[in-house]
């Protein structure tokens, strides 16, 4: 190589380099490449990498042409192509004519017309093959041209191969900042889960305390107001027992009082229960072990009565298409009292989702509640399932702790579901739910 030539080459190189040093990662070898394809007069220049899929298909990183500039980047297989000399050899690949005849199995040169091409690799730091760089040209590719372009290239692919290392560096180094970004996240939001919970836990101890209070101060009246009813039941039967004829008006009148009298009654008896399960979990936090069997169908019959009493206001009760499927089953339960609770707290609220969805639904809209009985690998099984509204997918990962519930703020206390899997793991039960909110909601106990 003569001294005119080296020194074209070195104004080349010099003319090339002047590049903005900001410029930096994809925007660098784009413009690097367009300076290159300029200054040595080729029609393409193209700069790229193996595949992460197959080593054996280069994708260019930046196309380059004379007549277009900057063009889409694209792949090719390197089987039967020039760059495969380059890619695997380790060395400059050098054609100065009639290269695509010398590549039959490469369709690319002879669609671009291609005559001349010099690929150099481009090369790692630790030796190893990284990519390539070819320039090439519509026409033959002189001696004088042939030197100075395979330099050019072989001194570029050193800075571009720079240049992939610190691309690949900076793609590691988001990759790790994302995964500590992520990790921070779920650790903040552990942590706020955990203050959640903490101030839960503290809400429910001071709930235990103000439970005793007001059940204590409740008590009394209950009891009063329980006894006013029995007495209301007896002087109707007395009255009956001593007046030979009534008119059927007053039957009617003493009758409706005497059903409102009897079930006021019932329902103080289960607000009562309510109120002493409630102050033994606040004084102990254990149900007594009563262990006797109960008939499970009948148990929850008697559970779905009192829930659609609570409900008798609302005219869709009579829509509500009923399904049973019992098995006769009879389980043994630490606490009746305890395990009645839990079964209307989910018919209550079975009943509210199906009301939900009547009142948003257009008409032909049929409310079904489902009750199921049966043995579940031995172990006594309820299910209850209804098509109301279901649960929305941001209350389901909370669903059961307390102070969370899906109702409308003032409908609910949010502690219902928290204090049904207290009732049911006192009676050695596991509940498990499965909902798809706007379509259903399927509730199973399984019992022990």
């Amino acid at each position: 190589m003569n001294s005119n030539n080296d020194s074209e080459i070195l104004g080349l190189l010099r003319d090339i380099s002047k590049t903005d040093q900001t410029v930096l990662g994809f925007d660098y070898l784009a413009t690097v490449t367009a300076k290159i394809g300029e200054a040595l007069d080729v029609e393409y220049v193209l700069v790229g990498r193996s595949t992460d899929e197959n080593l054996y298909r280069i994708k260019t990183d930046v196309a380059w042409s004379r007549t277009k500039g900057i063009i889409p980047n694209f792949e090719y297989d390197l089987a039967g192509s020039p760059c495969e000399y380059v890619i695997t050899g380790n060395r400059v690949c050098v054609h100065t004519d009639d290269v695509a005849a010398s590549y039959p199995n490469d369709p690319l040169l002879a669609e671009m017309g291609i005559h001349g091409y010099i690929g150099a690799p481009i090369i790692k730091k630790d030796k190893g093959l990284t990519g390539l760089i070819v320039a090439m040209d519509t026409k033959v590719i002189s001696d004088g041209a042939k030197d100075r372009i395979s330099s050019i290239l072989e001194f570029f692919g050193s800075r571009i191969a720079l240049e992939y290392f610190r691309v690949d560096a900076e793609e590691k180094q988001k990759a790790l900042n994302e995964m500590l970004e992520s990790e921070i996240q779920v650790r903040t939001f552990k942590l706020v889960e955990a203050e959640r919970e903490l101030r839960n836990q503290e809400k429910l101890a001071n709930l235990g305390m103000v439970t005793m209070g007001v059940a204590h101060e409740l008590k009394n009246p209950f009891n009063l107001i329980h006894g006013s009813s029995e007495i209301i039941v007896n002087t109707i039967d007395k009255y009956f027992n001593e007046t030979k004829h009534i008119d059927q008006h007053t039957a009617r009148a003493f009758e409706k009082i005497k059903k409102a009298s009897d079930l006021l009654s019932k329902q103080l008896l289960i607000a009562n229960q309510s109120l002493d399960t409630l102050l033994k979990q606040a004084r102990t936090g254990e149900l007594h072990t009563h262990n006797v069997s109960y008939d499970l169908p009948e148990v929850a019959d008697s559970c779905l009565n009192n829930s659609l009493h609570r409900f008798e206001e609302y005219d869709f009760i009579t829509s509500i298409e009923f399904v049973k499927n019992y098995d006769s089953i009879f389980v043994k339960l630490s606490s009746l009292e305890a395990f009645e609770k839990a079964l209307e707290i989910f018919f209550d609220n079975s009943l509210y989702a199906l009301l939900e969805k009547k009142q948003k639904s257009p008409p032909g809209y049929v409310p079904k509640l489902s009750i199921t009985t049966h043995s579940f690998e031995d172990h006594p099984t309820l299910i209850i399932r209804d098509n109301g509204v279901g649960i929305p997918e941001d209350i389901k990962p909370r669903l059961g702790r307390p102070f969370v519930s899906s109702k409308p703020r003032g409908k609910s206390t949010g502690l219902g579901i928290y204090l049904a899997n207290i009732f049911v793991e006192k009676n050695c039960g596991t509940i498990t739910f499965d909902s798809v909110y706007g379509e259903y909601t399927e509730i199973k106990m399984i019992l022990k």
